[in-house]
């Protein structure tokens, strides 16, 4: 039986990954930006999640700052399929009818390691 424990370090290790890919390349993320995983995004599990988009968070959206604004987003898991329709044509606004598909089953979009493509 998996520990509670290792039930969240595979989304610690994705996050340290984001964060590398960003202070190494010095790119940030936007919304409708697609990331393939290059293979299950946890490592030693049976999922067919293997990319990642990212979307405006349902709930926090954006904010204004003295500073300017933050935009506050929210990663999405794509299935293998999703990405390879989504490779074939980019575009953000593809990328947000997926994602919009996606919110139809799951408002907030949380991430279900065990979901198959639409």
């Amino acid at each position: 039986m998996e520990k509670e424990d290792d039930n969240i370090h595979w989304v610690c290790n994705l996050l340290q990954n984001l964060a590398r890919y960003v202070f190494q390349s010095g790119k940030w993320f936007e919304e409708y930006h697609l990331i393939p995983a290059n293979g299950p995004i946890r490592i030693g599990y049976n999922t067919d999640i293997t990319a990642l988009s990212f979307t405006l968070d349902p709930e926090l959206g954006k904010i204004d700052t003295p500073h300017g604004e933050v935009s506050f987003l929210q990663l999405v898991g794509l299935t293998t399929n999703e990405f390879k329709q989504l490779e074939q044509n980019p575009a953000p606004s593809e990328t947000e009818k997926v994602i919009e598909k996606l919110r139809q089953d799951n408002a907030l979009l949380i991430t279900d390691l065990d979901r198959k493509s639409f």
